[in-house]
C-alpha cells in the first residue's frame, strides 16, 4: 500500500492544562502509524524523536535525536521525565520511516 501517516500525538500524560507541564511531571505520547509498506515477515519501521527548544521564532535542537529501529507494532508510546528542564516552550518531532516512505507529526509543550 502506498504512503503511510503519523496520526495525531493524541494523548499527554501533562497537568488538566494539556499544552502545559510542571518540572514534576512526565511528559507521554501515543501515536499510531497507519498504511504501513508491507514487507515479508509483517510491516517494520524506524522512529526518529527529535526535541527542539523553541525561543520566538527559532526552534533550537536538543541534544541528538532518539532513534528506535526495526518497530512492528503501529501504535507506540514514549514518555520521559521533565524534572530536570528548565522553563520554556518546547517541540517534540516524531519521524516514523518504513524503508520506502517518511511521515512525521509534532506536539508543541511548554513547561513551567
Amino acid at each position: 500500500m502506498g504512503g503511510f501517516k503519523v496520526s495525531e500525538i493524541i494523548s499527554r500524560q501533562v497537568s488538566s492544562r494539556a499544552e502545559l507541564a510542571s518540572p514534576a511531571e512526565e511528559l507521554g505520547i501515543y501515536y499510531q502509524v497507519y498504511n504501513l509498506m508491507e514487507q515479508e515477515g509483517g510491516p517494520s519501521f524506524d522512529v526518529t524523536y527529535r526535541l527542539f527548544l523553541r525561543s520566538g521564532t527559532e526552534e533550537h535542537p536538543i541534544g541528538k535525536p532518539i532513534v528506535r529501529s526495526g518497530l512492528t507494532e503501529p501504535v507506540q508510546g514514549w514518555s520521559f521525565p521533565l524534572e530536570k528542564w528548565p522553563s520554556g516552550s518546547y517541540r517534540l518531532e516524531v519521524t516514523v520511516d518504513d524503508h520506502g516512505s517518511r511521515a512525521s507529526g509534532s506536539l508543541d509543550f511548554e513547561v513551567l
